[in-house]
């Protein structure tokens, strides 16, 4: 076994890049005799190398979309570039990962190739994802198809085929100046290294409020090789602040030939957001088209009033929304517009837990904000929505749209978005066991929004309680217990599907969980 993983750490080249996906699985990739290589580590050791592709590989780059679906883009060739990419077909499960089933891919497609304009030959790729679009990003030719080079950038919905992309855009349009090395974090900013004379370069990047790019950081010797982490200032009553956190590789005169270099450049964007979160969204749902939204799972039509497209369910609206990171918190936005006579009143449901109620006036629009645990996505990645009619005609939405914030103030005590007329909870929630499915021992979270006798107790499927976890009166707050697939006379159980219920004095809810062995 040692001689195994020493080879295969022998084998990964110098020319390799990983990224962390959901769950602490990590995956990478990279290139050894011209060839691409994918592996994955799940624990401890790095599973053998699979080849995604033959020869004349070079320079790959990977991301991941929460989930996960994973993004690679690489360079084919040296003299005349072309950058391919590849996508999994179907979200990588890790418990998938984990049993050694490898994620299915699509072809290959050459996505420096553009045929309105030159883009190619295409070097040094970059790909990242955010929200529900994946990026890949080049050094190619300038717009008359000469060089020096500049920065082109192309994007595609993760829902949408692998080969579905929109047109390239030119990041840097710097005709005169070589642009190279680009990187993403977030969609907001490119950054890439720009050559400013002949023997020096400094750090340039294009934001996505500016029409022209500019220089980021500028020194007196040459600085190379960009890598940047960049987030959002969460605060809603400053302007909207965006911070890029950088670091290069910049020439020394003296001692070793270089040195690493960090600096942190503070953008502040006018006329962006709205009332609350003053940054763009992670996502915005397709509202009020004849084609609903793939992220819409039940309605029953769209109707336009004046300015305004809503979709509508006569009883009910329902969407999943993918994507969520569980490093980061989300807030969601609904707005409801209608016409008509008296107030309707409709409940948001996030994963099944009550969270907001809205009472809507005819043509006045209203707008209610969701703060969504993190308990809800962190395992699946994913959450979904219901909004249900109470009184009135019809259930009805205007605008869904997805935040993704840094800091989350769970408190309510003012310092943070929640503050800001987000909504609390309205009913006990029962959160996903975790790990899931697991083999020793699961924890169970729930939170109570008052003070009322609660039992939590574990079923089989035939809907025999085998397991009462608690039973007891308990205030309000957030808690947790574990369980380790024993029943009430401490007897190992079989492995299978067993489920657990949450009961408050005027409240019930079931979940599911597996016990493996």
């Amino acid at each position: 076994m040692l001689a195994l993983i020493l080879a295969i750490s022998l084998f990964v080249s110098s020319d390799t890049m990983e990224v962390k996906g959901t769950r602490n699985i990590i995956y990478r990739v990279f290139v050894s005799n011209q060839n691409l290589y994918f592996q994955y580590k799940a624990g401890k050791n790095w599973s053998k190398p699979t080849i995604l592709d033959s020869g004349n590989c070079y320079s790959p780059s990977i991301a991941v979309t929460p989930g996960d679906y994973i993004h690679i883009v690489w360079q084919r060739d040296v003299d005349d570039g072309k950058i391919f990419y590849k996508t999994t077909l179907e979200k990588v499960h890790p418990d998938d990962i984990r049993q050694g089933r490898l994620p299915e891919w699509s072809e290959p497609y050459r996505v420096s190739y553009y045929s309105i304009f030159p883009t190619e030959p295409a070097s040094n790729p970059f790909v990242e994802a955010y929200g529900e679009y994946v990026y890949a990003a080049w050094r190619g030719p300038n717009e008359n198809g000469e060089f020096p080079g500049d920065i082109w950038r192309r994007a595609r919905k993760v829902w949408a085929p692998p080969e579905e992309w929109l047109p390239p855009e030119n990041k840097s349009k710097t005709r005169d100046n070589e642009s190279n090395y680009p990187v993403m974090s977030t969609n907001f900013v490119t950054v890439w290294q720009e050559q400013v004379d002949e023997n020096n370069w400094d750090i340039w990047g294009k934001f996505e409020t500016d029409s022209n790019s500019q220089p980021l950081f500028q020194t007196e010797k040459s600085s190379k090789y960009p890598h940047i982490n960049s987030y959002w200032d969460p605060n809603p009553n400053i302007l909207p602040t965006f911070y890029c956190n950088t670091i290069w590789t910049e020439k020394r005169t003296g001692g070793p030939p270089y040195e690493l270099r960090f600096g942190q450049y503070k953008y502040v964007v006018e006329g962006i957001g709205d009332e609350k979160i003053k940054s763009p969204p992670y996502y915005i749902i397709t509202i009020g088209e004849a084609d609903a939204s793939p992220y819409c799972i039940n309605r029953d039509g769209y109707l336009t009033y004046g300015s305004y497209s809503v979709d509508y369910g006569d009883e009910n609206l329902k969407y999943k929304l993918p994507y969520l990171n569980p490093q980061y918190d989300y807030l969601m936005r609904a707005i409801v517009y209608r016409t008509g006579v008296g107030n309707w009143l409709e409940d948001v449901y996030v994963d099944s837990t009550l969270t907001a109620s809205i009472l809507s006036e005819p043509y006045q629009p209203e707008t209610v904000w969701i703060n969504v645990p993190k308990e809800f996505y962190e395992y699946d990645a994913e959450i979904e929505k219901e909004i249900e009619k109470i009184i009135g005609r019809r259930a009805l939405i205007a605008d869904l749209r997805l935040y993704q914030v840094e800091v989350f103030d769970s408190t309510g005590t003012g310092n943070g978005p929640q503050s800001a007329g987000i909504t609390s909870y309205q009913r006990p929630i029962l959160y996903q066991s975790y790990p899931n499915p697991f083999k020793s021992q699961t924890k169970i979270r729930y939170t109570l929004p008052a003070e009322s006798k609660v039992t939590l107790s574990i079923y089989d499927v035939s809907g025999r309680l085998v397991k009462t976890l608690i039973n007891k009166h308990q205030t309000t707050g957030t808690y947790s217990i574990n369980w380790d697939g024993k029943d009430n006379d401490d007897r190992t159980l079989a492995q299978g599907v067993y489920f657990y219920r949450l009961t408050t004095a005027n409240f019930s809810t079931t979940k599911r969980l597996v016990f493996i062995k």
